[in-house]
Formats: C-alpha cells, structure tokens, sequence
C-alpha cells in the first residue's frame, strides 16, 4: 500500500500497518491475560485458594508487604511467581482510627467503610490496563462496581462476610422483635452502595467461600472451601454455659436472656455488655473477657447469632469436647457437638440447653 503525500504522517492514520511503529499493531501484541488479587485480611482458608490458583502472571495487591513488623491480619503466605504491590501508609492510617474508636458502633462501621473505598481507589490505580482477570476481596467489591473498575473484566469474590442486601433484612426482622435494641439499628449502608454490592455479586464470575450459609446465595456459580479447622484437643469437661458475646442483638442477647430466664439457670457472658448496663439485670450472670483460656471451664456455649463470619472460637470449642448451640449463621458444615437453632425461638433454645447442658 502507498500512502498519499498529501496527507500529514501519522503512525495513527498512515495506513502502514505492519510497520513496527504502528499503535495497532503494538497493541495487538500485548496479551490480556493476566490477573490480579485484591486481597485485605489474610485468611487461611482464601490463603490455601490463592496457593493452588495463583498464574506466573499474577499480581497481588496488599495491605502490607514484608515481614518487617508485619501485623498478624495481613501474613498472607505468597507463590513466589507472584507480582506484589502494597499500600502501607494507608494500612497504617486504617489502623490507627480504628484504635480510636469503640469496638463496636455506628461511627465504627463508617469509618471502616470508608477506608474500604480508599482501599478499592488505591488498588485500582494500580491495576494494568492488561489484567483481564480480578479476585476480589469482599469488602472492596461494592466502590469497584461504582468507579467501573470491575467493567470489561472476569472477576471472582471472596465472599466472608453476608451482602448487605442480606445483613439488612436480618437485623431488620430482629429489631422488629427487639424494638429496644441499642445495638440493631446502629449502621446500614447507604441504598447505592447496598445496591452495588449486590450488582457486582450477580456479575461475578464465581463465588469463593467457607461459608456454608453464604455459600447457599448464588449456588450455581460457589466454590466451596474447606474451614481452617484447630487440631484436636482433649475432652474439656466444663461444667459451665456460657454465652459467645459480647452482648449486643446480632449476637443473639435477647433469645439468650429469654430462654435462660426461663430456665434459671447460671451463665458466663463472653465480651463486654453493649446493649443496656441493666440487660442482664435480676439474672445470675457472670461477666468474662475474652482471652487465651476464656472457655477453660465451659461445657456448652451458647452462640445463636443473626450473623457470624469467623466461627473460629466456636471450631476451638468444638474441637475440644464443648457442645456448641449456634444457628445456620455460623457457617460450618454438620459435625458432632454442633447443634442448630432458630435465632428467634426461645422455647426451641431453652429445650435443647436442657437437653445439653453439663450436669
């Protein structure tokens, strides 16, 4: 082909395609086959996925990267073929208002969400135009939808966590029965953001979760993994109930306080008391903290929570001897000692405390 010499040379409008120079032909030649992980809390469980998934063209993007004072929640362990970038300085900005602020609240939650945004800008701006595929972490997925980084892309989901869509039905059945809560109305996502998160879930490719319960929303398209179980330990052989707290409505306070006054029996409470200083009131209740032998004495720990997304004190529990009463939310499949109930009927819960309980 000849080109007119009348025309201005251009390597866009030339018309000399095999040349070298030309933009088509360069791009043409760049493969769209890479992926990237956007990855938060270091899980075991997405960890083991990550190992046997991970392309030699990955590219992992991190909270933190290095073992130099690495914190515990991001020691993700990493194929060595893997391409890693990180964020630091805004994973320390994260950690430190998350120390300012009460463990639990509304003002909590914006705040937690609002680094989720900044983490999805970060990881994006960081993204090759060339990765054709993503997984992504949960929290990140719903601020990925909205600035259309997910468009044009396969993407995955490491779903840990219910879809707000989800979680607000929830505690809205419950505070319609617990009208007194403190705790039950203390956040929701605004209606944009519920309504990217669920968008993006329906676009995804595949589901990626331990989760049985969660695992159970898009059946078609999940990938289910096998919970990171403790080893084994000795019988415990505790004589005490205890009820996993801390005592707010999604833990499932306020069917527990109802079937253990029907009962009258003892109880050891896990975890600080967010719901009404008098909650327990005029009950033979005894107040502990969580630590290392927090469950040294228990013999049947009570658990029927709306939501619950790291049953990892309950796999500890069960893993030595303790029965645990819990309701579908925790997310571990049938294995002996677990026993499941409805989080709203009270009568079913006192009945199967009496049948377990240690005497």
């Amino acid at each position: 082909m000849t080109r007119d010499s009348t025309v201005p040379a251009s390597c866009a409008s030339c018309g000399l395609h095999h040349c070298h120079q030309n933009v088509e032909k360069s791009l043409a030649g760049i493969a769209l086959d890479r992926q990237a992980w956007l990855l938060d809390e270091a899980w075991a469980e997405f960890n083991a996925y990550l190992t046997q998934s991970t392309a030699t063209k990955s590219l992992v993007l991190l909270p933190w990267r290095g073992k130099l004072l690495q914190p515990a929640g991001y020691a993700w362990r990493l194929p060595a073929c893997a391409r890693i970038s990180a964020v630091p300085l805004l994973t320390l900005r994260r950690s430190l208002a998350m120390r300012r602020l009460s463990p639990q609240g509304a003002r909590r939650q914006q705040v937690l969400e609002d680094f989720d945004r900044r983490f999805a800008a970060a990881y994006g701006a960081r993204l090759p135009y060339n990765v054709h595929r993503l997984v992504v972490w949960q929290n990140l997925l719903p601020f990925l939808h909205l600035d259309k980084t997910l468009g044009g892309r396969e993407y995955d989901v490491l779903l840990w966590r219910a879809p707000r869509h989800v979680l607000h039905e929830r505690l809205g059945e419950a505070q319609a029965r617990y009208p007194e809560s403190r705790t039950l109305t203390d956040y929701r996502s605004s209606p944009v953001i519920v309504e990217a998160e669920r968008r993006a879930l329906e676009g995804a490719n595949q589901i990626v979760t331990a989760h049985s319960q969660l695992a159970r929303l898009y059946p078609e398209k999940t990938e289910v993994l096998n919970w990171n179980w403790p080893a084994p330990q000795g019988a415990a052989g505790g004589r005490q109930i205890c009820f996993l707290g801390p005592t707010v409505g999604r833990r499932g306070a306020y069917v527990v306080r109802e079937a253990m006054r029907k009962l009258g029996l003892p109880l050891a409470v896990l975890g600080k008391n967010l719901e009404d200083e008098r909650f327990w009131d005029a009950m033979n209740v005894v107040a502990r903290p969580f630590g290392r032998d927090c469950l040294g004495d228990v013999g049947l720990l009570l658990a029927p929570a709306l939501t619950e997304y790291k049953p990892r004190l309950l796999m500890q529990a069960l893993q030595r001897g303790i029965k645990v009463i819990a309701t579908e939310a925790c997310g571990l499949p049938p294995i002996e000692g677990l026993h499941v109930v409805d989080p709203f009927d009270s009568d079913a819960l006192a009945e199967k405390i009496e049948a377990l309980r240690p005497r």
